[in-house]
């Protein structure tokens, strides 16, 4: 049995633990990225997002991004072209990204209630429509949760990912 989770906004002290678990999955268990010497994983600089943690004790259990549309870029951008995206870029448009849990912690409540804590946050802040990545793996989560397949897919280290995409309204139903 897992102990309670915490969920919360990160705060500047979670970021370190944030890029070690970034390193460890992206780099050395999906090999996305390639391994760095200091074990960390930073994010894009381009990519300005929140992250929400959930911590099991005082052990990160995960994490989650949220991108604003005031950030200069998506993390969607490095995979796909916009023009090819089908979607509308506007004020409204906010990208769930990097969903990230621990092994031990993976197919438990984690996951989810990371999803549904980056969803609040983004309605909180305006989000009318929400954009995702997900690998195939947990392309079912997210299509409980209310998100639904773009019909554009890629490959990135060992994994095929898929956009995915849902207005706020529909989720909220």
């Amino acid at each position: 049995m897992h102990p309670k989770i915490k969920i919360a906004i990160a705060k500047k002290r979670d970021l370190k633990s944030i890029d070690t678990l970034r390193h460890s999955v992206y780099a050395t268990e999906l090999g996305q990225f390639e391994p760095s010497a200091e074990k960390s994983l930073h994010d894009r600089p381009e990519v300005e997002s929140t992250y929400i943690v959930a911590y099991e004790g005082d052990k990160l259990a995960g994490f989650v991004g949220i991108t604003a549309p005031s950030s200069p870029a998506y993390s969607i951008d490095h995979y796909i072209l916009r023009s090819q995206s089908g979607l509308t870029y506007t004020d409204g448009l906010f990208e769930i990204r990097a969903l990230t849990v621990i092994d031990q912690s993976r197919g438990t409540h984690v996951a989810p209630a990371l999803m549904y804590a980056a969803f609040r946050y983004a309605q909180e802040h305006g989000a009318r429509e929400l954009i995702a990545i997900g690998h195939r793996k947990v392309r079912n989560m997210y299509i409980r949760l209310g998100m639904r397949p773009k019909g554009l897919n890629f490959k990135s280290g060992k994994l095929d990912y898929e956009l995915l995409s849902a207005s706020v309204e529909s989720i909220e139903k």
